[in-house]
């Protein structure tokens, strides 16, 4: 990367590189979304919410660390020590790999136990579904590779291949055959593997300037995984296992029908949410983390335009949500008025991943592990306690009060390690000479992108 080039203006170039790309993802994940719920009756779509809950359980195994481990890599790029830098990516993700292939093995070899029980239906997806660890390695090593060179455009374009050829195998089966639960299995595994050949001679190329550097003698991956990473590490099991314990949860005292209704629910918010991702930021900010005055300004920027933009996608996702399912999935209409209450934590939610950011560049790893634990052991006590008495009502209020005090104390705790970052009313809701010079910088980008000019 130019060293010239500002960071607010690499994190513009990014976001808009990324946010071009996304939108082709974007798009096929709604057409997906569109077969999926015209195909699936509420109980099979439960049933699909709940195997893809187990499955991203054990997944988590392979990504743990994730956070903390791109967090060094990138100060030591910061810090011009390209020797660490490699030796930790390698030693990653060589742990990765050992990691998928035993997880793989246990899926595949060991799914035929369960035909006493299930039937080879049954059996075939679990053996399908082991493959994705396999490939979410392969697909995560090349988004990593690719960030790490900051090149966020072809980073997201790994998603957006996957994205357009699951839609596509999904078009096949609706118009030519049937789609069930198995068919979005198989479009699952199929569209990454696609995905991964598409993606590889770019990968390829990138990886290049890295041969050539050599790394470091001293190992660094156990020191930093049982340094700072025991907290990420912990912190991101327990965090995410609590949210796919809901379902399950939501199983127990309901039904399978209402698991459906609520993963539909959950899904249009994560999808909406997954438009205001910042990925280019945890790989920015660590690199000039000691440039306070640069951190409040880009703090501020981003915080400003993803609670706006937020607001903007909750009003939309209202109306185009109450169109679409009016004309076109009826027997989903419940879930509307859970997705409207549900929706509601998209400012929030933006914001505290903006305060995550920082927590994680400044090596808070201890603070967002304490913050996940009391967070997770609130929202599983609220939802023993709502979903007997309010059904799917208290679910999404259970979610809702967790994700609001979570984010408040993210940001009096991020105010108590730099005070200048405090937010007022002035700057969020003012437009001065940095926002048209941020705006020119994102407009000039994208239109770049669409001469085809790759940077």
């Amino acid at each position: 990367m130019d060293s010239n080039i500002s960071l607010s203006e690499s994190f513009v170039r990014g976001e808009a590189t990324s946010r071009f790309w996304g939108i082709f993802a974007k798009a096929a994940s709604i057409g997906s979304a569109f077969l999926i719920l015209a195909s699936l009756t509420p109980y099979q779509y439960g049933v699909w919410y709940l195997f893809l809950s187990i499955y991203e359980i054990f997944s988590q195994i392979i990504s743990l660390g994730s956070g903390v481990i791109k967090n060094e890599v990138m100060r030591f790029i910061g810090e011009n020590d390209y020797g660490r830098a490699k030796r930790l990516f390698g030693e990653y993700h060589v742990a990765r790999l050992i990691l998928s292939a035993f997880l793989w093995a246990v899926f595949f070899f060991g799914a035929p136990f369960l035909a006493f029980r299930y039937q080879q239906d049954f059996i075939l997806i679990i053996r399908s579904a082991s493959f994705l660890f396999l490939l979410e390695f392969l697909a995560s090593f090349a988004q990593s590779l690719l960030a790490m060179q900051f090149r966020f455009g072809a980073s997201v374009r790994v998603s957006t291949y996957a994205k357009i050829t699951q839609f596509i195998i999904l078009l096949g089966h609706y118009f030519y055959s049937y789609i069930g639960v198995k068919e979005v299995m198989f479009s699952l595994v199929f569209s990454l593997a696609a995905a991964i050949i598409f993606i590889l001679p770019t990968a390829i190329h990138e990886w290049q300037p890295w041969r050539a550097r050599v790394a470091a003698d001293k190992n660094l991956f156990f020191k930093v995984m049982l340094g700072p990473g025991k907290w990420d590490i912990s912190r991101s099991f327990i965090s995410h296992v609590a949210s796919r314990v809901q379902p399950f949860i939501i199983k127990i005292f309901l039904s399978t029908e209402m698991v459906g209704l609520y993963g539909v629910a959950k899904s249009l918010v994560e999808l909406l949410l997954s438009f205001l991702a910042v990925d280019t930021l945890s790989t920015l900010v660590p690199r000039e983390i000691n440039e306070r005055s640069k951190m409040r300004s880009i703090f501020v920027f981003g915080s400003k335009y993803l609670v706006i933009t937020s607001l903007i996608f909750v009003a939309g996702g209202v109306i185009g949500t109450l169109v679409l399912f009016s004309l076109f999935f009826e027997n989903y209409l419940p879930a509307l008025p859970l997705f409207y209450l549900l929706v509601l934590m998209l400012p929030v939610q933006s914001f505290g991943q903006m305060v995550d950011v920082f927590l994680v560049a400044w090596r808070k790893q201890k603070f967002t592990f304490v913050r996940s634990v009391s967070r997770s052991a609130l929202w599983l006590s609220l939802l023993l306690f709502l979903i007997p008495h309010y059904g799917l009502w208290g679910a999404i209020s259970a979610e809702l009060s967790a994700v609001l005090i979570s984010a408040i104390w993210s940001y009096f705790y991020l105010l108590r390690l730099e005070p200048t970052f405090h937010l007022n009313a002035r700057e969020i809701f003012s437009f001065g000479a940095e926002d048209r010079l941020i705006r020119d910088i994102f407009f000039n980008n994208f239109s770049a992108i669409f001469r085809f000019i790759r940077r």
